[in-house]
């Protein structure tokens, strides 16, 4: 139970930060390229 609880906040951890890059790095593109 502990375990499986563990396995899913760092999967939510690992999913936020992923998304989170990829969002910094659309809008940077975005920026650059005049958005």
């Amino acid at each position: 139970m502990i375990f499986g609880a563990r396995i899913s906040i760092l999967f939510a951890l690992v999913l936020t930060f992923v998304s989170a890059l990829i969002g910094i790095s659309a809008g940077a593109l975005q920026g650059y390229y005049g958005g």
